[in-house]
């Protein structure tokens, strides 16, 4: 899949989502946080960079994560910045509320 390309996703693409969560080959590492691993990523096609987070939760499975984070219903309670049932993330100033892909 291509950067703005539009289409659902194949197998191939999700190959390369596990390639790019994976490796973090030409991904610059910033210094970890209360326990959350950062990397950057700049994109020849955008002046936006990429960002990749990792974190571990000890005391919560992944399912339970990801239903937290997807389920519209229920992240309406906890996510200030949920708008109409879509997913959006309130970024720090000066950018714009940004919609989030969850893959």
């Amino acid at each position: 899949m291509q950067v703005g390309e539009i289409r659902p996703a194949t197998v191939d693409d999700f190959k390369q989502l596990l390639d790019i969560v994976f490796s973090h080959e030409d991904w610059d590492a910033k210094p970890d946080k209360g326990g959350v691993k950062v990397w950057t990523k700049s994109n020849s096609t955008s002046p936006v960079k990429m960002i990749k987070l990792a974190v571990d939760f000890d005391d919560i499975s992944a399912v339970t994560l990801y239903d937290v984070l997807h389920d519209p219903n229920y992240r309406v309670h906890w996510d200030e910045s949920m708008i109409e049932g879509r997913n959006m993330w309130k970024a720090i100033l000066p950018i714009f509320n940004s919609f989030v892909l969850f893959m």
